[in-house]
């Protein structure tokens, strides 16, 4: 008798694969039922750090290898939206990225 049991790794490329036809389903119908008139955005927030933060380098053992850096250990919150149609994007810059400032961002967006 034949043994038809999946990997798992092939487990895990039929469910992404699932997933992508589905996105794409959604996408096509969200496409089809919006107004003329109606934009469709993608949004994400990204939280881009101002410094480095060392992971490895070259130093003689033993010698501590000193880092400059410009501006402490903020980090930049940014919120932002692209219209997928005329590729216009929208952002907003937070101290936070929560509910408000998606809120903030829908604002800006009309």
């Amino acid at each position: 008798m034949k043994d038809y049991t999946l990997s798992k790794e092939k487990i895990t490329e039929l469910e992404k694969l699932h997933h992508t036809l589905h996105d794409k389903r959604q996408a096509e119908h969200l496409k089809a039922s919006k107004g003329k008139n109606d934009p469709i955005y993608f949004a994400d927030a990204t939280h881009p750090q101002r410094n480095s933060i060392p992971s490895y380098g070259w130093s003689k053992k033993g010698q501590e290898k000193e880092l400059k850096a410009n501006c402490g250990r903020q980090r930049l919150n940014i919120n932002g939206a692209i219209n997928i149609e005329t590729l216009e994007p929208a952002t907003g810059f937070y101290d936070t990225t929560n509910a408000d400032s998606s809120m903030s961002l829908k604002h800006i967006i009309g």
